[in-house]
């Protein structure tokens, strides 16, 4: 991979050495930004010490969050929720049909809806993964219409959860 790298022109050296991280995260991280810190009044205020605090980005950072479940209300669970809301601000939460939708016209929505509005409720941009896939379909689709009763599928998640999951 360094090689690959090197050839490239992206690095000099190793990609995973420290000084290539470095000139990265400056490269592709770093700004340079000016405030100006105003009064209640609207007037500036120069020569006054300033902190400022990032508390989000807009890189999206995550993972699964097919554990979270609000109903168990375990030690465990409350510590995973808070690290997992400390931790990313982006989760994937699971609409694999077969399993969400066991029974045709009877889709476990009540399970989704509660991972999708804890997202919300955490500042968590949730993706609803996969709408569409070959894979993991429920029993009762063999040999009947899959592209009318997919798209109708896609159509009912995209509205019902309108607002709490938008990707």
């Amino acid at each position: 991979m360094a090689a690959l790298f090197v050839s490239a022109g992206l690095c000099d050296a190793d990609p995973l050495s420290p000084e290539a991280i470095k000139q990265r995260i400056q490269q592709h991280r770093t700004a340079e930004a000016t405030f100006t810190v105003l009064a209640p009044d609207g007037s500036p205020l120069a020569g006054q010490p300033v902190t400022i605090r990032q508390t989000r980005h807009k890189f999206l950072f995550g993972c699964n969050a097919f554990l979270i479940n609000t109903a168990d209300t375990s030690e465990l669970q409350k510590a995973y929720q808070r690290q997992f809301a400390a931790l990313f601000n982006y989760a994937t939460l699971p609409f694999y049909w077969g399993a969400y939708e066991h029974q045709q016209g009877k889709p476990n929505e009540e399970k989704l809806r509660m991972m999708a509005d804890w997202c919300v409720q955490n500042d968590i941009r949730a993706k609803g993964h996969p709408l569409c896939w070959h894979m993991v379909q429920p029993p009762w689709l063999e040999g009947r219409d899959v592209l009318r009763l997919q798209l109708d599928r896609i159509t009912r998640e995209v509205t019902t959860f309108h607002g709490a999951i938008n990707t």
